[in-house]
């Protein structure tokens, strides 16, 4: 049986958590930018302000989604007593489909078929950043840096994405 990790804690070297953090924003950013059929989405909370939105996308959501999937499920999973030379695969597609399956409903609005396959970029995209948020948490030890790295290329996508409209007059 693997070891329990609490990913909640922050280690020492917490500026080298952030920098790895923004690190791998800045990469998926750039993958984003050269495959751009596989950005993440998010969703447009019509309700906020604008400011509202970017509290939401670029803090509370990084860092809610970050102690749900990388800090508790992460460090649940570590528990479950898988053999150890497949741990770590299975730890990392349990992480990787769960974070994505959550955010079929914020890119496709719903479990619809035909709203599933019009986003599976996004779909994509987010199994992608998920597998790289779970590296690095695993390879941290904690889930700063994934918190940092999330945040960033969310407000990455919310400034792109309002400002695309801003352009376009709408």
């Amino acid at each position: 049986m693997m070891k329990f990790h609490n990913f909640f804690t922050i280690n020492e070297d917490w500026k080298a958590d952030i920098g790895w953090g923004l690190a791998f924003a800045v990469g998926f950013i750039i993958l984003n930018l050269l495959v751009p059929s596989i950005s993440i989405g998010f969703p447009l909370i019509p309700q906020a302000t604008q400011g509202e939105r970017f509290m939401i996308i670029g803090g509370f959501a990084p860092f809610g989604e970050e102690a749900v999937f990388r800090g508790a499920m992460l460090s649940a999973l570590t528990l479950v007593p898988f053999a150890p030379i497949i741990s770590y695969p299975i730890i990392i597609t349990a992480e990787v489909a769960s974070f994505s399956i959550y955010h079929v409903k914020a890119y496709a609005g719903s479990f619809d078929v035909q709203k599933i396959t019009n986003s599976i970029g996004a779909f994509i995209g987010a199994g992608i950043f998920s597998l790289l948020a779970t590296i690095l948490v695993l390879w941290r030890k904690n889930f700063l840096a994934s918190v940092f790295f999330h945040a960033v290329v969310n407000m990455y996508l919310f400034i792109s994405f309002y400002k695309l409209f801003s352009i376009a007059g709408l």
